[in-house]
């Protein structure tokens, strides 16, 4: 524990919409663990320029005692960040968290259109992302400025100029990308199927990936990340998310809790046609099979066609 001083010990690095925002909450109830207070600090991919030094600002309260850790779902997908990470922090512990990648393209794709940043269908969204592929690799170009191009122009116009809900479910291409630099016995990888199935068992074999107290039980009662329906994206399209926010932080915190029920409304997530499950289902298709080899592991649930 609290190997790195002022750095952290682990990361879980995602992909975004595999249960990040849940582990994060599960990990910092753990008495040995500190987890950033802000999830998904973003510094590797966003605040890189900034300097290590800006980053230990998230861990300085842990003292020396604790196991240091943070969530940044994006990570796992742009393989620029694993270098950097690797030239900070070498010896740190990354934690994958895969689920079905066309069911996570479809929840990526939920999120981006209750934003009101995604016009397009998902079938239309799936193959805006796949002509993108046709000039833009990211496992084979740099990206790094393209993405934070891409990410300024979300935060200002709520809008997207890059599409990933491809690159967030080629696991076994984000896998390889991180084992190029980190050894495999660093490298932890969990499935979503199994925190809804025994999120004990899940845990447990995190706590002792990290070193720390394997018996510690999360309370997890608590669901995140529900689906909502985003009342302000009219506002996001007009003025930015970025404004929008920023001029949120003028309220009182007291007062904080309250606009936020006003503005997200929970809604039941409606679910994919047969017809686009099978048509996003080739796109990852090769991928699948190729991480069934690298894991030694079936993945017969995520080749299931009649799900919906």
């Amino acid at each position: 524990m609290g190997k790195n001083k002022s750095l952290p010990d682990f990361l879980v690095i995602g992909p975004p919409k595999t249960a990040s925002t849940s582990l994060h909450y599960y990990l910092g109830q753990h008495p040995e663990i500190f987890m950033a207070a802000k999830k998904e600090t973003r510094f590797f991919d966003l605040d890189y320029e900034k300097g290590i030094s800006f980053y230990k600002k998230y861990f300085e309260l842990a003292g020396d005692n604790l196991c240091k850790g943070e969530a940044t779902p994006t990570y796992a997908f742009l393989p620029f960040v694993a270098k950097r990470i690797h030239e900070n922090i070498p010896n740190v512990k990354l934690i994958f968290t895969f689920r079905d990648p066309v069911e996570r393209a479809y929840s990526g794709w939920l999120m981006r259109s209750a934003k009101g940043n995604e016009k397009l269908n998902f079938r239309q969204a799936m193959e805006a992302n796949l002509e993108q592929r046709s000039t833009i690799d990211f496992y084979k170009n740099d990206v790094s400025e393209a993405w934070l191009a891409d990410q300024s122009i979300l935060g200002k116009k709520n809008e997207i100029s890059l599409r990933t809900y491809i690159e967030g479910g080629l696991y076994s291409k984000q896998l390889k990308a991180y084992q190029m630099f980190f050894r495999s016995d660093d490298i932890l990888i969990i499935y979503l199927e199994d925190i809804k199935k025994d999120v004990d068992a899940v845990m447990k074999s995190i706590f002792t990936f990290l070193g720390v107290d394997n018996t510690f039980k999360c309370v997890s009662d608590t669901i995140k990340n529900k689906h909502n329906k985003n009342r302000l994206k009219f506002l996001f399209n007009i003025f930015g998310k970025n404004a929008v926010l920023k001029a949120g932080k003028i309220f009182p915190s007291s007062m904080k809790d309250k606009i936020i029920s006003m503005v997200k409304v929970p809604q039941k997530k409606t679910t994919m046609s047969e017809s686009d499950r099978d048509f996003a289902y080739e796109i990852f298709k090769e991928d699948i099979e190729t991480l069934e080899k690298m894991l030694n592991r079936s993945l017969d649930n995520w080749k299931v066609k009649d799900k919906y």
